[in-house]
């Protein structure tokens, strides 16, 4: 079985900073690797397609370049063939694809994936008022799918509930966790830092983390270590001093994670949650929130606050820093319990189980 994958990184209907961290990508990758790298290897090969010639690669999954809309002058001109052709030319057998985006390929068997809701306004908005209907043409790609991946079972009643649609066609394939966060790392960072890792979940927060900041400073270590992708609202004053990481390595952030004063995840309407194991499995004094997968994933092992209320973020802190050395270390072991099951191989092979029930 030869699985066609397509995530490109943006579409007409994510606003720009959902587009840029390439979330979906990751997750994907990890899960794959996880496949590949079980003892008990299947026959499943995979073939990654994408539009960005600059893409990381992973080099255990082929890649080929493609544009959305090939057409024949650009093949003359030695350009990047259409996803559609490309398909066609190596037989591919199923595709995995984005949720929120017109799958091509006609007559092949499709399996859409989405981390999370935010392409039909769930980011943002107030939780009082009704989400926007989402677009017909995303129900009938629905419709017509073989099935949908989610990463929780926030996403997976999400989908259900917002493509009105019964629960038996979405499947969960929750995240795993890499053993490399677990062990100890050197730090990377001078003296001691807050950490903010930075993405689409989180970005809505800033605001609120920078009234934290000046409402009460001395709560904060002295410097504020930023990870993640840079994004458009990103401002340029965090009100104490940054240091700017876009991308590093799974032991850089593992370093950054073990060595942090505090973690914070501020995130809104977050998915899958794979940040959130990944804190829990290093170790980290994590401060997040309740929204989306959060607390599926982590149950009390952080300090949660509201992503909207300074003052909610302030108490999670002076909580934190007043608990005893001992009540920490008994965090810490709490939540490594908690993550110990989730493996990049379970989650890849929920996915294979997916794609294969699509060719029957």
């Amino acid at each position: 079985m030869l699985v066609g994958i397509y995530m490109p990184s943006g579409s007409s209907q994510r606003n720009e900073p959902a587009a840029v961290d390439g979330l979906e990508s990751d997750f994907l990758r990890r899960a794959i690797r996880g496949v590949l790298r079980a003892k008990n290897r299947t026959d499943a090969r995979f073939l990654w397609f994408t539009e960005e010639e600059n893409e990381p690669v992973d080099p255990d999954i082929p890649c080929e370049c493609v544009t959305r809309h090939g057409t024949l002058m650009n093949l003359v001109r030695g350009g990047h063939p259409s996803l559609e052709d490309a398909l066609k030319k190596n037989q591919v057998d199923t595709l995995l694809t984005r949720l929120d985006m017109p799958p091509p390929g006609k007559n092949i068997p499709k399996v859409l994936f989405t981390l999370d809701m935010h392409f039909c306004g769930d980011v943002t908005r107030n939780t009082n008022i009704p989400p926007p209907p989402l677009p017909r043409k995303i129900k009938q790609i629905c419709a017509e799918a073989k099935g949908i991946l989610c990463p929780s079972e926030y996403v997976h009643k999400a989908c259900a509930s917002r493509l009105e649609m019964g629960l038996e066609k979405a499947a969960v394939a929750r995240p795993g966790i890499e053993e490399v966060f677990s062990r100890p790392q050197d730090s990377i960072i001078d003296g001691p830092f807050a950490l903010f890792v930075l993405n689409r979940y989180t970005e809505p927060s800033i605001p609120m983390l920078q009234a934290a900041i000046k409402r009460n400073p001395s709560l904060f270590p002295p410097s504020l270590v930023v990870l993640g992708e840079v994004h458009p609202g990103e401002p340029e004053d965090w009100g104490i001093p940054v240091v700017r990481i876009e991308r590093c390595p799974d032991n850089m952030t593992a370093s950054l994670l073990q060595h942090a004063t505090m973690c914070l995840y501020l995130s809104k309407a977050e998915g899958s949650g794979m940040i959130v194991l990944q804190a829990m499995m290093a170790g980290a004094m994590l401060v997040t929130t309740k929204s989306g997968a959060n607390f599926e994933v982590a149950g009390t092992a952080p300090f949660y606050c509201e992503s909207d209320n300074p003052f909610s973020l302030l108490q999670s802190l002076r909580r934190m820093l007043d608990e005893s050395p001992k009540e920490r270390e008994k965090r810490r072991q709490m939540a490594r319990t908690l993550v110990l099951d989730s493996t990049w191989e379970k989650c890849g092979n929920k996915i294979l189980s997916v794609l294969r029930r699509s060719l029957i």
